[in-house]
């Protein structure tokens, strides 16, 4: 956006408001506003894809990479929960603990009993998908912020200039 701007500006030389007429500001407002619009819609395609990965590219009309990120995000997520359900103590599974009939006091009971040990393993799968999905999104924000500025340059999104500068 800075740059686009210093270009615009730039574009304009050194002249000052007074010197120009109300035709020039309004093309200059203008295309200042289609300069903002772009770097917002750059940035809220890299902040959709952050949130859930897929959702930028959906926004930038690439359904293949879209649902492949969501897919993997999706495979991430249960893959971490799974994991770390199996590696729970066995006293503390659906098999031996029915944590739907079960008493409160019972199920706090089994798991007041286990020590940090115990559940180290699962939180460590826990703690490997957390990192796992923070990669993902990390790399899926920053695939939709280049799909996003590739169709802003090539043509692909288009936008018509503002008056009103402040954002909505």
């Amino acid at each position: 956006l800075r740059e686009e701007l210093e270009a615009i500006l730039a574009a304009s030389g050194s002249r000052t408001l007074g010197d120009m007429t109300l035709e020039e500001i309004h093309d200059l407002l203008g295309q200042i506003s289609v300069a903002r619009q772009k770097a917002a819609f750059v940035e809220r395609s890299r902040k959709m894809s952050f949130m859930l990965p897929g959702l930028g590219q959906f926004a930038n009309k690439d359904p293949v990479s879209g649902s492949l990120f969501l897919t993997a995000d999706l495979l991430v997520k249960a893959g971490t929960l799974v994991g770390a359900y199996f590696l729970l103590p066995e006293e503390l599974q659906f098999g031996q603990l029915n944590y739907f009939t079960a008493p409160y006091s019972t199920i706090q009971n089994r798991w007041e009993s286990q020590s940090f040990v115990d559940l180290l393993p699962a939180m460590g799968v826990l703690a490997g998908g957390w990192l796992l999905e923070g990669g993902l999104r990390i790399f899926a924000s920053k695939h939709a912020e280049k799909l996003a500025r590739s169709n802003v340059e090539d043509g692909t999104v288009t936008f018509e200039p503002e008056l009103f500068l402040l954002p909505a």
